[in-house]
């Protein structure tokens, strides 16, 4: 099973929009062209980190989420960013 949570879209692209300004979209290190996506489902902490970095600047914020199932993904945050964009323009539409 693999990272599965239930969160709130504004509060996502939120802090997707504070780690889009902190990772390079052109960048020969993969790593600072993702964002790190990390859900934490203990007794304590229940939510989503979200980090970025350019290897000298670095974000990390957490994100209040309904985790089902912990785990962590890297994704390629220019093109995260862009779908959260598009969700956002069909939802304008409805």
């Amino acid at each position: 099973m693999g990272l599965e949570l239930y969160i709130d879209r504004d509060e996502f692209c939120h802090g997707l929009a504070r780690a889009q300004g902190v990772a390079v979209t052109r960048s020969t290190q993969p790593a600072c062209s993702h964002v790190l996506l990390t859900s934490q489902a203990t007794t304590q902490v229940q939510g989503l980190r979200i980090t970025a970095t350019d290897t000298e600047v670095t974000y990390q914020g957490d994100v209040a989420a309904n985790v089902k199932a912990s785990g962590s993904v890297a994704v390629n945050s220019a093109q995260l960013f862009q779908v959260e964009l598009a969700v956002d323009l069909v939802v304008g539409l409805l």
